[in-house]
């Protein structure tokens, strides 16, 4: 799972950055792209140790994640903004989720992939910028933004259904829908902090 979506993840965000309003406004999506494709690595890398080839580990994931990008392309910069904001924060809190159930040895290695908090701060302090200046501009992003959370709830849900050994990561189906629910309450405290309606 994890290894497909920071591959795609390092696409998406790669075409984002030229989105921006010149290269300095682009660089941290493109720092952001970077360290995906470098825990992509990682990931690759530790299967590759253990005798798993990498393709064989990720392929069943491509498909969800590969769709999630096909529906929600941003149209501009403000959306792709949004995007890596929304979409990493709840990647992020589905990882921790899942960190939280493995042995401390796995966890070490995993929590090494979490997003970093200076690209994080300049996604807040530019969203939380623009919207406060254009109020027109916050409520189309907020529009935006619960798209992006539908769809990202949504597909986690779906990988974990498809997935029976994440699901069994997580618990039974009762655990998993507390998981997801608290993935969309955490993500409202998340939009509210850059002015972005739930």
């Amino acid at each position: 799972m994890l290894g497909g979506g920071l591959l795609l993840a390092f696409d998406q965000l790669a075409a984002d950055a030229r989105l921006a309003p010149g290269p300095i406004k682009g660089a941290p999506l493109a720092e952001l792209a970077a360290s995906r494709i470098s825990g992509y690595r990682r990931v690759s890398d530790r299967l590759l140790g253990g005798g798993t080839d990498p393709a064989v580990a990720f392929g069943p994931y491509l498909v969800v994640w590969r769709e999630y990008h096909e529906r929600t392309t941003p149209s501009d910069w403000w959306e792709a903004l949004v995007k890596a904001y929304i979409g990493d924060g709840i990647a992020a809190d589905f990882l921790a989720e899942v960190i939280s159930r493995l042995s401390l040895g796995e966890r070490a290695a995993v929590a090494r992939l979490l997003p970093d908090a200076k690209v994080e701060a300049f996604l807040q302090s530019e969203l939380a910028g623009g919207i406060a200046a254009d109020p027109v501009l916050g409520a189309r992003l907020s529009l935006w933004a619960r798209r992006l959370v539908g769809e990202s709830v949504a597909q986690a849900g779906r990988i974990v259904q498809e997935r029976p050994a994440l699901a069994a990561v997580l618990g039974d189906e009762a655990a998993v829908g507390v998981v997801l629910r608290r993935l969309t309450t955490s993500n409202s405290v998340r939009m509210a902090a850059v002015g972005l309606n739930g």
